[in-house]
């Protein structure tokens, strides 16, 4: 049997995300999170203020200290490596770091959604709670990832990776690979 129309299965997939998103965004406690000392928690929540603060003044320079040290360029938050740090012009400091904390889990949650429904052919209600529990075991409270939001980029872009494999691979395999290359170094940057 054919799955729903490819669109359809976006739309609701989207939808989702955005509702997800919202949600998290209004109900979120306002950051450092941690339990209940953690260094590495406090020291990503120092980049991504001394990050924000850089591009509201404007000094943006390649080797120019943040957090411990790290330089823009060699922390990958340079402007060219990720844009979507222009956000920090517009929000404040715990609105920044919530953004960083909440996109990669929406995008996480949406690309799991295409993959688990037009990938594997799961019905929407396990689809949405297996994208709520890969996406929620990046974030757990002993987990790694829970303590650099900045490694959640790459939980989020994993099922992006896998879905374009699975869907270019029948029409060009070369295609497939390099597509699946190109998000990776996406993550990366």
């Amino acid at each position: 049997k054919i799955l729903d129309d490819p669109r359809h299965n976006l739309r609701i997939s989207f939808v989702m995300s955005l509702i997800l998103g919202a949600v998290l965004w209004l109900k979120s406690d306002a950051p450092p999170y941690g339990w209940p000392i953690n260094e590495l928690n406090e020291a990503s929540w120092g980049i991504l203020l001394d990050i924000a603060r850089a591009w509201r003044s404007g000094e943006l320079p390649f080797w120019h200290g943040i957090a411990g040290g790290t330089s823009l360029y060699t922390s990958g938050f340079y402007p060219i490596l990720h844009p979507l740090n222009f956000f920090a012009l517009f929000l404040s400091d715990n609105h920044f770091f919530l953004f960083n904390l909440v996109g990669p889990y929406s995008l996480g949650f949406f690309l799991g959604c295409l993959l688990l429904r037009e990938i594997f052919g799961l019905r929407w209600p396990a689809v949405f709670f297996g994208a709520f529990y890969y996406m929620g075991l990046a974030v757990g409270r002993f987990f790694l990832l829970a303590n650099g939001p900045y490694y959640l980029w790459g939980v989020a872009l994993f099922p992006g990776m896998v879905y374009a494999y699975y869907k270019l691979k029948e029409k060009n395999i070369v295609l497939a690979c390099a597509t699946v290359g190109v998000i990776l170094a996406w993550q990366f940057s």
